[in-house]
């Protein structure tokens, strides 16, 4: 997530521009700052989960990666792909 609040991926490192790096470079207390202000998007119950649609589980997956290092959310990850595994499931038996 950038200064700006919008998500994106990160370029290649040969091809991030000095905006892209200042707008994505933020001091700790900047980032804590910006973890607290999205915490309530990012920590969600498995019932919220449940409850929300393939593509909010995808996007929501899409956020996760983007915020927290791969190896600090395996756990997480693994929960959300079971229960986009499982509504996959549901859809597919009702199609």
């Amino acid at each position: 997530m950038g200064k700006d609040g919008f998500w994106e991926y990160e370029p290649s490192p040969s091809s991030r521009e000095d905006d892209w790096i200042k707008n994505h470079s933020f001091t700790f207390n900047e980032a804590i700052i910006e973890l607290q202000k999205i915490e309530g998007e990012i920590m969600v119950s498995l019932d919220e989960l449940r409850a929300m649609s393939m593509e909010e589980l995808k996007e929501y997956k899409n956020k996760l990666l983007a915020v927290f290092p791969r190896r600090l959310n395996e756990m997480t990850l693994s929960i959300v792909d079971s229960v986009i595994k499982e509504k996959s499931k549901r859809e597919d038996a009702t199609n």
